[in-house]
Parts: structure tokens; sequence; C-alpha cells
């Protein structure tokens, strides 16, 4: 995730209410967050002030986000049952897309057969262990986590916003259902 990434998850999470609030939060510069900002205001999703930041229009800043993320996958392998797997992470592991759906919701529009979970680097050497290489297809995908993510974790898994914008991005067919029954949680 790029740290204009982390910016957009504090804002639609809800967990700053000013550019200071946010650089502190997530230990980057105020200029960073700032331009983060920018293409936000742009279009009419943000209002800043010398005070705070508040965020219009949600849907298009999370569908600003969803159009320019990228799942970026730190490891991939396959596993006989991604029910079983996904009870095998380790801590320090946050599902995201089909499972978090699932754990945050107690339920999931459809069945699926992919896992995705964000990992930071020490955990990777973990799952690795646990889930080898395979030569079959990859259903067990790990993505690139930044450190300050697992601070914003919910139920054990990726904020709901990340979810979204994660589901956004995969090309499994079953995903748009996910991703629409998600946009309701979210957006009402």
């Amino acid at each position: 995730m790029r740290k204009s990434e982390l910016v957009y998850l504090i804002m639609a999470e809800g967990l700053a209410e000013s550019q200071l609030e946010a650089s502190k939060k997530l230990g980057i510069s105020i200029s960073t967050v700032n331009h983060a900002l920018g293409p936000l205001k742009r279009m009419g999703a943000v209002r800043t002030s010398r005070r705070g930041f508040e965020l219009l229009d949600k849907r298009k800043l999370l569908l600003f986000w969803a159009s320019t993320h990228e799942l970026r996958v730190s490891y991939a392998t396959s596993v006989d049952s991604v029910a079983e797997a996904e009870r095998l992470v380790p801590q320090g592991v946050l599902p995201t897309s089909f499972a978090a759906f699932k754990r945050l919701y107690g339920n999931a529009p459809s069945d699926y057969s992919e896992t995705y979970l964000y990992a930071s680097e020490r955990s990777l050497g973990e799952l690795k262990k646990r889930f080898p290489p395979s030569e079959r297809k990859p259903n067990f995908f790990v993505l690139q986590a930044p450190e300050q993510l697992f601070a914003f974790a919910r139920k054990g898994c990726a904020p709901p916003s990340l979810v979204f914008v994660d589901l956004w991005n995969n090309k499994e067919w079953y995903a748009a259902e996910f991703a629409k029954a998600l946009e309701r949680e979210l957006l009402g």
C-alpha cells in the first residue's frame, strides 16, 4: 500500500479529523497527507480547512481509492481447503476480501475459493512454513502490508473500507457480489 492509501483509509474509517492527526497516526509528513488529499479535493470528495478536513462523499473516496489501488501479492500458493487455511493463519495476519467480509458481517453473499491476507514481514516467514509453495493454481494470496495497517484492524481483519477496495480489485466473478454487499454496509 502506498502512503496516500493509508490517508484514504484514515478518512474512510473516520479515524482522524485533521491533517496533523492523520500525519501523527500514520507516522508520515503533513505534506504527504496534503498531497494525498489533492485529487479528493478536486473531485469534491473532501473539504479541507486550517483546522481539519471533512469527508463530503465517502463513495467518491472509495471509488477513487479502488481505481488507484493494486493488489500487491508478496506470496501465493495453493491450499486444499481455503476455510481450513483461514483457521490456521498465525497472529499478525489480517484477512481481507472474502474472508474478511465473512468474519466482519457473519455471512457471505456467495461461496469463494480464494483467500487474501495482509501480512507483515515478520508474519510472512511463518505463513510460508505453514503453507509451503505449490505447483497448483494459487488460491492463497498474501498481500504486502505496511506496519501502520495493523493498528486499524477490525475484528482481526483489514478495515471494511480496505476490504471494499480489495474486493473491487479482485478478478473473480463473485467479487462483485461481495463488493455490492459491502457497499450497502458502508454507505447504506
